[in-house]
């Protein structure tokens, strides 16, 4: 003979029911409804995001730093592309970055590879350097352009662009200009002595 089955159920249990659905009901409610205010910053992982569910419109502007960029998903910047155009690479503002023919690029200057005839004095050299836009190369640089492949500077020395005061020597204001021989001296001579030059052109012409 079977037993009737007490089916009633106590009051604990029926609590313990509510309870069970309130909880379960509350943390998909939260779930549901939890915003930014409510997470702690610096808490969120990368583990944590779903892989491609954080879009441009999620990332604030100039956040990212070059660590964190895939360089092979950059493109080319606009400047640099316009530099490979025809004639641009060679260009500054329209103006040619070339060195003229007849000169050598050589510590970012246009050295003349050939030298000019023997100039009455340095102020006729440094004019008639003036007016093709050039001008007298240092005595330093003039110095080791002579170490050149193919250069040699014109005997016995050359014009530089360089004054000095001899007055430790004379007692009085005694200017010299500075020449260069192809041997590497460099000395300081009368402005009026007859010396040959050569002139330098700026890169960007």
């Amino acid at each position: 003979m079977y037993r009737k089955l007490n089916t009633r159920i106590s009051p604990a249990a029926v609590l313990a029911m509510v309870a069970l659905f309130v909880s379960l009901g509350g943390i998909s409610y939260a779930a549901a409804t939890i915003g930014s205010s409510e997470i702690e910053n610096n808490s969120i992982k990368s583990k944590d995001i779903r892989n491609k569910t954080v879009t441009g419109k999620d990332v604030r502007a100039n956040a990212l730093g070059g660590g964190a960029i895939k360089e092979s998903t950059l493109g080319k910047v606009p400047s640099a592309a316009q530099a490979d155009t025809a004639g641009n690479a060679a260009s500054v503002d329209g103006r040619s970055a070339e060195c003229p023919a007849g000169t050598r690029l050589f510590l970012g200057q246009c050295f003349e590879t050939a030298v000019r005839p023997v100039a009455t004095s340095v102020f006729v050299a440094s004019e008639v350097c003036a007016e093709a836009g050039r001008y007298l190369p240092s005595p330093l640089d003039l110095r080791v352009f002579r170490l050149q492949p193919g250069i040699d500077l014109a005997a016995p020395r050359e014009y530089s662009s360089s004054i000095a005061d001899d007055r430790l020597n004379t007692g009085v204001d005694s200017f010299e200009v500075i020449t260069v021989a192809n041997t590497g001296g460099v000395d300081g001579e009368l402005f009026s002595v007859d010396r040959p030059y050569r002139c330098v052109a700026p890169l960007v012409n």
